[in-house]
């Protein structure tokens, strides 16, 4: 499932597991997959980071589904007090159903392992997680950190910063230790990718 910047995981027995809400139009097409019987519930929804394009309608999600909101601690905070924060491309829509997760931790989902990680890319404030299934390829949903072409954005307001352990740096450190044969998935591309190690080499 993919629809503007939202991917739902789908377990074999129906149920759904949702990556970012910034649209009305995504609550309404997880709705339709449930008119439909493709999906029978979404069960949680991963937020990759904090700009209102993945963020807008996460509450009204969460409400609507009745289901919890995950994020990892570094970034728990800007979802739940937008308002304390200076940033640009906040969301006004304060999160409070958030089941925050430590980065590495680990969920046993519906036959996929899913592992929560702090993932400083595109913003300080930014999530990935990685989706195993026995006998599949496993995905590395990284939000707006990183892209088919390379760096997918750097700006200062988002407090990108480059230091060793830090940032992209400290993204590029984490895909180096990802299952062998992880695709990573940005949410704004549908095809997914990966890099080799000439191209990892040539990032850093």
């Amino acid at each position: 499932f993919n629809n503007s910047t939202s991917r739902l995981l789908i377990s074999d027995d129906g149920h759904g597991f949702l990556l970012d809400c910034g649209y009305q139009r995504v609550i309404d097409a997880v709705q339709d997959l449930m008119a439909k019987k493709l999906v029978k519930k979404v069960e949680g929804i991963f937020v990759t980071h904090m700009h209102d394009d993945h963020t807008d309608m996460v509450q009204k999600a969460s409400e609507i589904f009745q289901c919890p909101i995950y994020a990892t601690t570094e970034y728990a905070d800007v979802l739940a007090r937008p308002e304390a924060y200076h940033l640009p491309a906040l969301t006004a829509n304060a999160m409070k159903n958030l089941r925050v997760m430590k980065d590495g931790e680990k969920l046993a989902w519906r036959g996929f392992d899913l592992t929560f990680h702090f993932y400083p890319g595109q913003t300080l404030y930014h999530g990935a997680l990685l989706a195993e299934k026995k006998g599949e390829k496993p995905i590395f949903f990284i939000g707006d950190s990183f892209a088919p072409s390379g760096l997918d954005d750097y700006s200062l307001q988002n407090r990108n910063l480059l230091h060793e352990d830090s940032g992209y740096l400290y993204c590029l450190k984490k895909i180096r230790t990802l299952p062998e044969g992880c695709w990573l998935m940005n949410q704004h591309i549908p095809p997914v990718f990966r890099y080799s190690e000439k191209e990892l080499a040539m990032l850093e």
